[in-house]
């Protein structure tokens, strides 16, 4: 997502199909940030003013569920793909 729309991509409410749930999945992932007590994360905390990490540090702390429930979500079949290419699936079966 970071190579297509940016570092905080995960933030961009304009990627998503349903913005309801973009919504719902967007306080989950801050939640989960704000819980973690990884070093990295301690490190942006303290080093930057963004208090949202970047999408590849975020989803270090994604449970797998909230992490599937972003990818449904996404309506930018292109990002679903390049996102599917590396695990040798088409990107209909990675959101399954």
């Amino acid at each position: 997502m970071a190579h297509r729309h940016g570092p905080h991509a995960h933030l961009n409410q304009s990627l998503a199909q349903q913005f309801d749930r973009w919504i719902k999945d967007s306080a989950r992932m801050l939640n989960e940030t704000e819980r973690s007590h990884e070093t990295f994360i301690q490190h942006h905390r303290l080093k930057y003013a963004e208090g949202t990490p970047p999408i590849w540090a975020a989803c270090e702390v994604m449970s797998f569920g909230l992490l599937s429930r972003y990818y449904d979500n996404l309506k930018d079949t292109r990002t679903r793909r390049a996102i599917a290419l590396p695990y040798g699936i088409s990107h209909e079966v990675l959101a399954s």
